[in-house]
């Protein structure tokens, strides 16, 4: 698959959305962001994390929480997202190769989303 590279930063809101939980009372939820500034360090952080390298990857269990991340341009959407917080902690686009997602990602999504270590991973 080839690498394509990701469309510059210029998004006026991020919408991001819990798809999967493991535990009944684990909430679904939205959240929307307009903040240029989170927006930015997000995008970014997503920029500088690394692609998958070929090979076969041991990964820790994956309980299967997802959050989508939706990068709208004047209420276009630009960059859909897909990011898996456990396991290989990947984020997968719709056009763009998917990457390896960074430990600056994964702890900045949680301060964004104002979430406890427990809620963020889906735990009760």
């Amino acid at each position: 698959m080839p690498i394509v590279q990701l469309p510059d930063n210029n998004f006026s809101k991020l919408i991001i959305y819990r798809t999967r939980y493991t535990h009944e009372d684990t909430a679904f939820f939205t959240k929307v962001i307009t903040d240029q500034s989170t927006i930015k360090k997000l995008y970014s952080d997503i920029k500088s994390s690394d692609f998958w390298k070929p090979g076969v990857y041991n990964c820790p269990e994956d309980n299967g929480i997802e959050y989508v991340l939706n990068f709208y341009s004047n209420d276009v959407l630009t960059v859909h997202s897909i990011l898996n917080v456990t396991g290989c902690r990947s984020i997968r686009f719709t056009k763009y190769t998917g990457r390896r997602a960074s430990s600056s990602l994964i702890e900045d999504l949680q301060q964004t989303l104002d979430l406890s270590k427990q809620e963020f991973y889906g735990y009760q």
